[in-house]
Order: C-alpha cells, then sequence, then structure tokens
C-alpha cells in the first residue's frame, strides 16, 4: 500500500478541502485505515523521534476536527475524546463516524462519540474491529 505519509499535510488538507461531504468521508476514512497502524501504535517517544508520523497525526487531527463539526458533534464533546482517548484515537473515531452518518448508520453523531469515550474507558471499545469491518464493506460494494 506504501508509506501513507507521502504527502505532506498541506497537500492532504488541499486535497481534501476540494472535495463533496460524500467524496471527503471516504477520502477522510481511507487515509485514516491507512495510517491505521501508526495511530495505534503511538506513544511519546515515538512522537518526538519521528517528525513525518507526527506531522501526519496533526493533519488528521486539524482534518477531524472540521469534520466533526461538519456532522454536528460539538467543540465540547470532540475536546472530551481528545483528552480521553488521545488526539489519535479521536480522529480515529471521527473518521469512523463521520463514514457511518454519511451512510446513515447513526443519527446523533456527538452522542455516539459519547458513548465511544465510555465504551474506551470499560475496555469495550474495538476501533480495530469497526475499521475492519468498515473495509470489508467498502471490499464489498466495489
Amino acid at each position: 500500500m506504501g508509506c501513507p505519509f507521502q504527502q505532506s499535510p498541506t497537500q492532504m488538507s488541499r486535497q481534501l478541502a476540494t472535495r463533496s461531504a460524500s467524496s471527503l468521508a471516504r477520502s477522510f476514512f481511507r487515509l485514516i485505515i491507512r495510517s491505521m497502524w501508526a495511530m495505534m501504535s503511538l506513544n511519546h517517544s515515538l512522537k518526538k523521534s519521528n517528525q513525518s508520523v507526527h506531522k501526519a497525526l496533526m493533519a488528521y487531527n486539524r482534518v477531524a476536527s472540521q469534520v466533526r463539526a461538519i456532522v454536528g458533534i460539538s467543540e465540547n464533546a470532540w475536546n472530551i475524546a481528545q483528552e480521553k482517548l488521545g488526539p489519535a484515537i479521536a480522529s480515529a473515531s471521527i473518521a469512523l463516524i463521520f463514514d457511518k452518518y454519511n451512510d446513515n448508520e447513526i443519527k446523533s453523531p456527538g452522542g455516539y462519540l459519547r458513548a465511544m469515550v465510555e465504551r474506551a474507558f470499560k475496555g469495550e471499545l474495538h476501533l480495530d474491529r469497526s475499521f475492519y469491518g468498515r473495509l470489508s464493506q467498502m471490499k464489498e460494494m466495489g
């Protein structure tokens, strides 16, 4: 699949800004999926030692912040998710929520995000399963 961090954050932002909401959701979701291996395993030392990964995560976080506003997730819910889950997992959560919202699978994105935070603290949040499930659906749909 190639390195997901080949584009600069500016290039990614420009590319995403020119797309429709539906296309943006799919592009953002696929970008997060391709980068999931890095996001799920990052820690402070890796962030400090690998600037390209850190820059990419910051770009995802900026895009996720914009996407959360599009689907109506409050800034408060977003800030809580970032604080409790960390910026990488919170960004991945927004990608998943946006994809599901775009497919009319959820009605309250903010409530869904808050529930994800609660599940994380109970040890019941399994984003990897959710992502792989969504990828399987995408492959089946073509």
